[in-house]
């Protein structure tokens, strides 16, 4: 069952999520959910072997994670008594925490090196939903049927219209849904590229690179927009083979503006993000930090308004979505809670291993920053992210740690992926992708 719980089943999972809404347009909704619980069952049954032959300790690592669930769970209690039972509680509590506990599983029976395989396997899947974004943005906004046009009034509309009316207001969100979640989930994942080809002179990693930025930019998200350039801040100094990539995207870039700008073409989707005018007009209409404020001075501090109050708001409600993912916990779970998870991913940040990403601190800090400014984190869709904010605490597993330090021991390979190996288990190979 090693593959199986270390590869397939979150393989299977992650192209669930990614695919989800079309699935849901095909009769076939929530299967994530069922491959996460599936999942589970598996972890549940290799887990508790381990334990019975005493194969599995665990070190005091894991209390940052296990304190937010414990209290998201007793806040869970409290609201039902106070509140009322109500299956949105439950429903929710499993949207904060299901792939944390799926994660938790993961990494005790698992190493850095079975997830960096996982990951380095997602990426093909990555790239064809920025594919379909350009295919969506400038050729068919339903993606010629793929994509169910009825549950976005923006894409209803560009449907119904040509190029030249749909390109003011739309924004590309590929399969995942919302321009917000694939312009986080493309940003998240060039951290990630960047990492895996930063050891290699290569020309396609450098197109690869290249293509994720551009489906993102056709987002006009702007977290995308700020992740980008700080990671370029960042990687410019640092990176010699960034700093090729940059400059080789540089012409491509002004090509394309020059083929915009020759033709008129008046791209909003760019103009809402770049232009100062556009950033105050939007402000005022829509307050961000408005809404930032209420939850602060409006929401109860103990233990919140209700788990799913602001997750599943509707449009027409008085605050509607918080829009940001750390003000909904705060919003629906209260103070406390909301502590113990800024721990949590405060903790991520400060043990995360870069034997599974050199700048693995970056990409979490980022990952957090998302979580600020946006509440995309509510999207099922960052399933794999969850993992990478987990992957800090995979030292829990001292029979993975042990072998860990044995690999490190052994001469260092060429290859980008580390090695790890055990007497007991082959070598785990990275899949040949790039």
């Amino acid at each position: 069952m090693g593959k199986l719980s270390s590869t397939y089943i979150p393989l299977a999972i992650f192209f669930a999520v990614v695919f989800n809404g079309p699935l849901q347009y095909a009769g076939i909704p929530y299967l994530y959910l069922a491959f996460t619980l599936f999942g589970i069952i598996i972890f549940v049954i290799l887990i508790s072997y381990k334990v019975c032959v005493a194969d599995v300790k665990l070190s005091l690592s894991l209390i940052f994670p296990v304190l937010y669930l414990v209290s998201l769970f007793l806040v869970l209690v409290l609201q039902a008594i106070v509140y009322g039972s109500d299956f949105l509680l439950i429903k929710s509590f499993f949207g904060y925490g299901l792939f944390i506990i799926y994660w938790i599983m993961y990494f005790t029976l698992h190493d850095l090196s079975d997830f960096k395989n996982l990951i380095n396997r997602t990426i093909p899947v990555a790239f064809f939903i920025v594919v379909l974004s350009f295919v969506q943005f400038f050729l068919s906004p339903d993606i010629y049927g793929f994509l169910d046009s009825s549950i976005s009034r923006s894409i209803k509309a560009a449907t119904e219209s040509d190029f030249d009316q749909y390109k003011l207001f739309f924004r590309a969100s590929s399969t995942l849904g919302s321009p917000q979640v694939f312009g986080l989930f493309v940003a998240l994942y060039i951290v990630v590229i960047n990492d895996l080809i930063s050891n290699r002179n290569s020309v396609f990693g450098a197109i690869l690179l290249l293509t994720f930025i551009l489906g993102g930019a056709i987002s006009g998200n702007k977290s995308f927009y700020v992740i980008l350039l700080l990671l370029g801040v960042v990687y410019f100094f640092k990176n010699v083979r960034f700093r090729r990539a940059v400059l080789l995207s540089i012409p491509v870039l002004l090509l394309l503006i020059y083929r915009f700008e020759f033709n008129n073409i008046d791209l909003r989707v760019v103009d809402r993000v770049i232009s100062l005018e556009s950033i105050v007009e939007q402000e005022k209409e829509d307050s961000r930090i408005g809404r930032y404020i209420n939850i602060v001075y409006s929401s109860n501090v103990l233990m919140g308004d209700g788990l799913g109050s602001k997750s599943f708001a509707t449009p027409d409600e008085k605050l509607g979505a918080a829009e940001s993912y750390i003000f909904q916990i705060w919003s629906e779970a209260g103070l406390v809670v909301l502590s113990f998870f800024l721990l949590f991913i405060s903790s991520s940040i400060i043990m995360g291993e870069k034997s599974l990403i050199s700048d693995i601190r970056v990409l979490i800090s980022f990952i957090f920053l998302g979580m600020v400014v946006v509440h995309a984190f509510n999207s099922p869709v960052f399933f794999i992210f969850w993992g990478i904010i987990m992957s800090a605490f995979s030292k829990t597993n001292s029979i993975e740690r042990n072998r860990a330090l044995s690999a490190k021991s052994l001469p260092r390979s060429n290859n980008w992926t580390a090695m790890y190996g055990s007497p007991e288990s082959e070598t785990v190979k990275p899949s040949p992708l790039i």
